[in-house]
Formats: structure tokens, C-alpha cells, sequence
């Protein structure tokens, strides 16, 4: 038999550390080898909600704050009095500004695929033809390609704020409202909301298919809002 010698106890006891004052956050510990303080579980917290309160912003769908709804009658009337000639080969200036007016509330608004109003948002198609028919009460086709039969051929040098900006590629058509200063205003893809973009970005002045000047002559819609929503 082992007998234990008296002041040799062979057993070890393991101390535990002594709890932390009520109302104190432990202190930061550092670890081993990297000379870093471990992140204390209360902050840990608070910045997995702020990230989370973030998201939650971002993801939300906004809304513009002011809008037109109705057309503007005074200035249709004021389009419709000016000389003929001079009204059928450009769009009245007061109907333009209007439509920029209306597309600048929209700034924000989240991309839709098939969006034709407010409520749900716009592809970029469908952001167009809502401002112009909601601000000058100008009847548009629903899709881009559609679009870029409408109104007068001009050139990029010839760009004056209302016109419509129109790019192809492989994945579609896409069309803006030109602002002036080589900018135009547009609903861009579902990553994105409806900003203001410039023409020398290198893929929309690479993908640039041209421009048109509304006239006030301007057809019918050509298709059925029942029809199956197309492709921009």
C-alpha cells in the first residue's frame, strides 16, 4: 500500500476565476499569440442587430415620395396652342421638363422585372411609359424595342433633356430619359434602383443603339397591358 506523506498532497485543486462584479462587462482577454483581444459577447450582440437593422433597411422596398399622377393638363394645353409645325417635329419643352420632374421622384426605387407602377416598381420600359403617360399624358408601347420605333430619330450630339436613350446587347433593349450633361435617368437591372447614369460609363457607351425626340403625333399603345410581359 501507498500512504500519501503528510505535507505532499497529491491532490490539485482547479481554481475557478471569481465572477465579475453585477453590472460590470468582463474584462477583454487576450489571446494567446496574436496579441487580440477577444470581442466580448455583449458587443458581439449588438453588432450582429446593427447588421441585421441594415439589412432590413436595405431590403425594403422604397417608395417615392412625390409623384405625378395625373397628366398636367395646363401644360398639354400650352403644347397644343404653340405652332403645329414647330410641336410636331419636337417635344413641347414644358412636357419634357415635366416628365424629368416626375422621373426624379422615382430616384430609388428598386427594380422590378414586368414593373409597370409604383407600387411594386419599374423595369425600364415600364418606368418610361409610366412617366411620360403620368406627366404629359403621352401614350407609350410597353417594351423598349417597341419604344424605339416612336417619335424622331436624332443623333448624340443632338441630345436635349426629355429624350429617350436607347442601348441593345445580347441580354435585351434598354431605355432612359436623357438629363442633360451625358446623364440619363432609368430603371437598371434587379441589383440595382432607378438612378442617374452616365452615357461614358464603357458598357452603355459601348451598347448605345440611339436616340429619339417624342413628337406630339404620337401613336396608340401598340400592345395589350394583358399581354404577357416581355423582355426589356
Amino acid at each position: 500500500m501507498c500512504f500519501a506523506l503528510p505535507g505532499n498532497s497529491a491532490q490539485v485543486h482547479s481554481k475557478k476565476p471569481a465572477p465579475a462584479p453585477r453590472g460590470k462587462k468582463p474584462e477583454a482577454v487576450r489571446k494567446p499569440g496574436n496579441g487580440k483581444a477577444a470581442v466580448r459577447k455583449p458587443v458581439a450582440r449588438k453588432k450582429a442587430a446593427a447588421r441585421k437593422r441594415r439589412r432590413a433597411v436595405s431590403t425594403a422596398p422604397s417608395k417615392p415620395l412625390n409623384f405625378a399622377t395625373e397628366p398636367v393638363q395646363s401644360e398639354l394645353q400650352a403644347c397644343s396652342l404653340k405652332d403645329h409645325q414647330a410641336a410636331g417635329s419636337a417635344l413641347c419643352l414644358d412636357c419634357a421638363e415635366q416628365a424629368l420632374s416626375t422621373a426624379y421622384a422615382f430616384q430609388g426605387l428598386k427594380y422590378k422585372r414586368g414593373g409597370i407602377n409604383p407600387d411594386i416598381g419599374f423595369d425600364c420600359s415600364g418606368f418610361v411609359r409610366h412617366v411620360y403617360l403620368n406627366s404629359c399624358g403621352r401614350q407609350l408601347p410597353r417594351t423598349a424595342r417597341e419604344q424605339f420605333a416612336m417619335g424622331e430619330p436624332i443623333e448624340k450630339s443632338e441630345l436635349r433633356r426629355g429624350d429617350l436613350v436607347f442601348f441593345s446587347s445580347r441580354h435585351g433593349w434598354h431605355v432612359g430619359i436623357y438629363t442633360g450633361n451625358n446623364e440619363f435617368i432609368h430603371s437598371p437591372n434587379r441589383r440595382d434602383a432607378i438612378r442617374v447614369s452616365s452615357l461614358d460609363t464603357p458598357y452603355y457607351k459601348r451598347m448605345f443603339k440611339g436616340a429619339r425626340r417624342l413628337t406630339t403625333d404620337i401613336d396608340p399603345v401598340l400592345t395589350s397591358e394583358a399581354a404577357p410581359i416581355p423582355t426589356n
